[in-house]
């Protein structure tokens, strides 16, 4: 996942209703598509499980790996300068961002 944008702790102690159900924003583990963007372009939150800083191109970046209960697990690429901080474990992360994939049966 290239994050365009990665926070850290966004949703402090709020809870949003769907359809009758209350949830807590800041232990939500989401990947939904980004109204209005591109047909990659998604939002994802999750749980840091490990975060590893990396140079590209003489780009300060980091590699940080959440659990995302829809899909497992997710590594996000981001540059630092796109990000609010580097991430602890066990912060809540929200990321926007291309999601590149494929469909597993076209490989069968």
């Amino acid at each position: 996942f290239f994050a365009y944008n990665q926070s850290t702790n966004v949703f402090k102690d709020e809870i949003m209703e769907i359809d009758c159900k209350k949830i807590k924003l800041d232990e939500a583990e989401i990947i939904l598509p980004l109204k209005h963007g591109y047909l990659d372009d998604y939002i994802v939150s999750g749980k840091v499980e490990d975060v590893r800083e990396v140079k590209i191109l003489d780009e300060d970046a980091i590699i940080t790996r959440i659990k995302c209960l829809p899909i497992g697990e997710l590594e996000i690429f981001a540059l630092k300068r796109n990000t609010d901080k580097v991430p602890d474990e066990g912060d809540l992360v929200y990321a926007v961002g291309w999601l590149q994939g494929r469909n597993a049966e076209e490989n069968k």
